[in-house]
């Protein structure tokens, strides 16, 4: 075929032999390769959607995480409100250590004092004050709910996330 000794007979050779005399097949030529046109782009096409979906997941546990930090400020906030609203009144006698003593009127009110002018039912979706509590006769402890949406999916897929955080604070007297 190719007048190459040994090559007669096989068809689609071109007289080049590899290791041994064995013939070789010729490389593929560009007809073959145009069957496999587009195959990077369906990989491309796939990591991109991947790299997305991965940055919208982190894009939502940074704002779950940065929300909780603020609720916790604003309870922190209303927990020091809270343990600094006592009155000299309020103390016992001088017979033992100084104590301040709390009743919960004035706890929820200094609280709800405190919420108003933060503003925070404007800042957190769903706010609610769930428990104040006298930890332990110096302290105060206030715990504080809310909701927490993830951004973009208002009509798509509504996902929320409860949140609630509890914060202590003591007023001390020496």
């Amino acid at each position: 075929m190719s007048g190459v000794p040994g090559m007669t007979g096989v068809p689609g050779m071109t007289g080049v032999r590899g290791m041994g005399g064995v013939p070789v097949a010729p490389c593929a030529t560009a007809r073959d390769w145009r069957d496999e046109a587009g195959s990077t782009l369906s990989l491309i096409v796939c990591f991109a959607a991947l790299a997305a979906m991965l940055t919208l997941v982190i894009a939502a546990a940074s704002s779950l995480y940065l929300e909780r930090k603020r609720l916790l400020t604003v309870a922190d906030g209303a927990a020091l409100a809270a343990a600094e609203a006592w009155s000299f009144s309020a103390l016992p006698a001088p017979a033992g250590a100084p104590a301040v003593r709390f009743d919960d009127t004035t706890l929820r009110r200094a609280v709800d004092e405190y919420l108003a002018s933060a503003d925070a039912t404007a800042a957190f979706e769903g706010l609610r004050l769930v428990r104040i509590a006298n930890a332990d006769g110096r302290g105060v402890a206030v715990e504080l709910a809310a909701t927490w949406r993830w951004l973009g999916t208002d009509g798509i897929v509504p996902v929320t996330v409860p949140i609630t955080v509890t914060a202590t604070a003591r007023s001390i007297i020496r």
